[in-house]
């Protein structure tokens, strides 16, 4: 099965007028998960934090996985700045 870049698949929703399928809505981030994150962005990886922590980052796009763990975006960062507590 051939992958397809986004910018191709773009261009078939344009041709064919499908729609493009819905995005999953972008969790609010509580208390809990602006301390990950914070945490993130002071340089620890979440590596063995749970799921139901890590994925709402994540998805967000507030996080990304890597190697050494999920670290944080420029998203992130900006949300943080915005947030100062």
């Amino acid at each position: 099965m051939k992958r397809h870049s986004a910018r191709e698949v773009v261009r078939e929703w344009q041709n064919h007028g499908d729609h493009p399928p819905r995005l999953l809505p972008v969790p609010d981030l509580n208390a809990e998960r602006r301390y990950w994150l914070r945490r993130c962005a002071d340089g620890n990886s979440l590596r063995f934090e749970p799921a139901s922590i890590v994925n709402p980052l994540v998805q967000g796009g507030y996080a990304m996985r890597r190697l050494a763990g999920v670290v944080i975006t420029e998203k992130g960062l900006a949300y943080l700045r915005e947030h100062a507590e």
